[in-house]
């Protein structure tokens, strides 16, 4: 792009370049996006690096996933969202627990995952006690026989 047309990408090419790298399998070009963005110094934007943490998380590398999260300096509910996302599909929701006590009152969040989970794994018990969704989560935990309704 930088010869063709003489202008060099920017944090809105790099956000809408890494879905791309994540969907055609390409981990190499994710990490040439990512070295880029630290070169270029837009790691202080939290779009990429929310960009980069679910790359790295649809690619099962957890750990850096973990690491740009944690680095972050300002985290939206995208950068939230994007965590839970990493967890659920690489399998570790009990970790989930973790980040709604972490951000307590924040519980909705999970609804934008809730639909790919099969059901099989209990979501009410990483839930923290004393945390008790309302009736919308609890809707949705309920059509995934995810929560026991004897516990309310």
């Amino acid at each position: 792009m930088r010869k063709e047309i003489g202008m060099n990408p920017n944090e809105v090419t790099l956000i809408s370049v890494l879905p791309v790298c994540a969907d055609i399998q390409a981990l190499n070009e994710g990490k040439c996006a990512h070295v880029y963005a630290v070169k270029m110094g837009f790691l202080s934007e939290t779009k990429v690096i929310n960009s980069l943490i679910s790359v790295y998380g649809k690619f099962g590398v957890v750990d850096a996933s973990c690491r740009l999260f944690e680095a972050m300096e300002l985290r939206n509910i995208v950068s939230w969202n994007s965590m839970i996302v990493v967890y659920v599909q690489n399998g570790f929701s009990e970790a989930l627990g973790d980040l709604v006590v972490v951000r307590p009152g924040k519980a909705m969040a999970i609804l934008c995952v809730l639909d790919s989970m099969d059901g099989s794994s209990s979501v009410w018990s990483w839930l923290p006690d004393g945390i008790r969704p309302d009736k919308l989560l609890y809707d949705k935990l309920r059509s995934l026989k995810a929560v026991n309704t004897k516990k309310l």
